[in-house]
């Protein structure tokens, strides 16, 4: 019988992806959500995945059976958050929760999101805007009731680039 457990590896600034790539290649299951996120530079808007919890990543091993030892001279890991010499395994609850929430591609499910949330636009024109949530419709389209220079405004959005506040770093 298998006992696997979520365990949680301390990356270098910016490695989460040369430190998922290399424990791969050693046989973890590893889980890194990220967000899109829209930066303006030059009067430019780029958009780019961010990871939700940054210099961290998620590790799926067997602690009686792995070599989870080897993690912390992975390529890219700082080390495996360990107490007492033992990994901490994150609470099922949580990991649950989680994985719920990001699904294919790591990108945020409409399920996570109901009308009247409090929500942050992630990308676009409107990032890192808040609003209220006033709809969502089967093709993944949301419209949000943002207040701007004193009166409300209704913007339609793509569902993968906003977030609950919960979750919006």
């Amino acid at each position: 019988m298998s006992n696997q457990k979520w365990f949680v590896a301390r990356v270098k600034a910016r490695s989460e992806v040369i430190a998922s790539t290399n424990l791969q290649s050693q046989g973890f299951s590893t889980f890194n959500p990220t967000l899109k996120r829209t930066t303006r530079h030059a009067r430019q808007f780029r958009e780019k995945r961010v990871p939700i919890f940054p210099g961290y990543l998620f590790l799926s091993f067997d602690p009686t059976t792995a070599a989870w030892r080897s993690v912390n001279g992975t390529r890219g890991v700082v080390a495996l958050i360990t107490a007492a010499g033992e990994p901490v395994a994150v609470p099922d609850s949580a990991m649950k929760i989680l994985r719920s929430n990001f699904g294919c591609g790591d990108a945020m499910r409409t399920a996570s999101l109901a009308v009247g949330d409090s929500v942050r636009f992630m990308a676009g024109p409107f990032a890192d805007s808040i609003g209220k949530l006033a709809s969502i419709d089967s093709r993944g389209r949301i419209e949000v009731l943002l207040a701007v220079l004193g009166t409300q405004i209704n913007v339609k959005a793509d569902v993968s680039i906003c977030v609950p506040m919960q979750v919006a770093a």
